[in-house]
């Protein structure tokens, strides 16, 4: 998303108020555009983001810029105005374990619902509604599993699952 125009309601618009004269504006971006996120047309004011942003890379999610209008033919008329800018995040993150591989020993005979592991998973997603991330088991057969918040609990249907005397 290089150069996309970020549409504004209202569009940014200054005008020169001398009855008669009229004199074309000059726009610029004049402080808090330190990463050079952001370009402003000088011609026509259209705001346009330089490069795609991504939320969880930025320093901060909100940009104050302070944006000037001059005249074209005396640069020392000019006004100000503020753009408050907040970079919303979606949803591109996969969730990550905080480590790669588990490795647990466990007696075979404990019963259905016993508690073998707690797992920690983040998402470094922030989004305006409260994520949650499912855990699940996929070996051996048939499983019952209850993800609850972190903790997993079960027994499996198949009970040659456990039982390692019986694995060929």
């Amino acid at each position: 998303m290089m150069n996309q125009e970020v549409l504004l309601s209202p569009a940014i618009h200054a005008e020169d108020q001398d009855e008669a004269i009229n004199a074309s504006v000059r726009y610029d971006i004049v402080a808090g555009n330190a990463q050079e996120l952001f370009w402003i047309d000088p011609t026509n004011g259209s705001l346009f983001v330089r490069r795609a942003l991504d939320r969880e890379a930025l320093a901060s999610e909100k940009f104050s810029l302070a944006l000037r209008a001059s005249q074209k033919d005396n640069p020392a008329r000019q006004g100000t105005a503020r753009l408050e800018v907040s970079v919303l995040d979606v949803n591109d993150n996969a969730p990550t374990f905080e480590v790669e591989m588990y490795n647990i020993s466990i007696v075979e005979n404990l019963p259905n619902g016993f508690s073998v592991l707690q797992v920690a998973a983040r998402d470094p997603d922030k989004v305006l509604f409260k994520l949650k991330i499912m855990y699940s088991l996929n070996k051996c057969g048939q499983k019952y599993i209850d993800a609850i918040g972190n903790k997993l609990t079960g027994g499996y249907a198949n009970p040659l699952c456990l039982e390692v005397e019986q694995r060929v």
